[in-house]
């Protein structure tokens, strides 16, 4: 019997087969909510919105498609030789199996397509997903683990690890499926698809994401004018509270170079979390590491 087979008799996804890398059968078979939608539906991708995600599956949105970028064309590029070398680094207690594209059997809009299944010594299975990044990743990015989560769900199994190379070391974490929370995706999923389905727009928010995304969709600016009714107390209370978010937030990056008087590394608990960079002139300022 393959692993495939035996995830199968679980009872929760169905193995919708093997597609070549972005071929139209590989995007065809990610369609609905996969793991690369479902961390955008619970608000976590920071460079996509679910507001944006909904015109864009509608088509009353172009996806901007530029190429994929180096740190995508590296991640793609690396994905296989992490994987060889994570799982020589376990030789003897778990073996690696490369795996398809799959569907749940509650809901054949969840679709899940992971790196690979990861059998363990003791038979169990469970779910490998890789990660490149440049940048260090001492913490599991919650997009991240929103895809694992999902992935989860839509096979039935109940153990993920997340493998990412990222600022020159490997990082190694474990993600248990949460049923609490795995209902939260569900539900949040099952919203998002009756916004496709009743072309209901999402509820609104804050992400850059979709305010480039309702300029988009604006088609020009013509005399005459509107009422803006309650929306305008709402934006000057928004206005007057980023106002004063602002001028604390340069208070605290004030104390911040007063205390590093020149030390380029700020720490926080023994984790370096801002850097002085200097200017031509006036002096350094904050940095925020990334992340942070």
């Amino acid at each position: 019997m393959t692993i495939d087979e035996t995830v199968e008799l679980l009872g929760t996804g169905t193995l919708m087969g093997y597609f070549d890398h972005d071929s139209a059968e590989w995007h065809e078979a990610r369609k609905g909510v996969a793991g690369s939608l479902i961390s955008t539906i619970m608000g976590h991708n920071l460079w996509r919105s679910a507001y944006t995600a909904f015109h864009e599956q509608l088509e009353l949105l172009q996806r901007e498609h530029t190429g994929p970028s180096m740190a995508m064309k590296l991640g793609t590029a690396f994905e296989r030789p992490i994987q060889d070398l994570w799982e020589k680094e376990n030789t003897g207690w778990l073996t690696v199996h490369n795996t398809g594209t799959w569907q749940s059997k509650a809901n054949k809009a969840f679709r899940a397509n992971p790196d690979a299944f990861i059998e363990w010594s003791d038979g169990s299975i469970g779910i490998l997903e890789i990660k490149f990044s440049r940048n260090p990743m001492t913490e599991l990015p919650p997009m991240y683990r929103d895809q694992v989560m999902w992935y989860l769900h839509v096979t039935g199994l109940k153990r993920g690890v997340l493998v990412a190379v990222a600022g020159g070391d490997m990082f190694e974490h474990e993600i248990l499926y949460d049923e609490v929370y795995a209902k939260e995706m569900v539900t949040k999923a099952e919203a998002w698809l009756d916004c496709i389905k009743h072309r209901e727009v999402p509820q609104w928010d804050g992400s850059q994401s979709t305010y480039t995304t309702v300029r988009a969709l604006s088609e020009g600016i013509y005399e005459g004018d509107k009422d803006l009714g309650e929306l305008y107390p709402m934006l000057m209370r928004a206005r007057d509270e980023a106002d004063k978010a602002e001028e604390k937030l340069t208070e605290m990056k004030s104390r911040v170079l007063a205390l590093l008087d020149g030390i380029r590394v700020g720490t926080y608990e023994g984790v370096k979390v801002v850097t002085l960079q200097a200017r031509q002139s006036g002096g350094p300022f904050v940095v925020f590491k990334k992340g942070q």
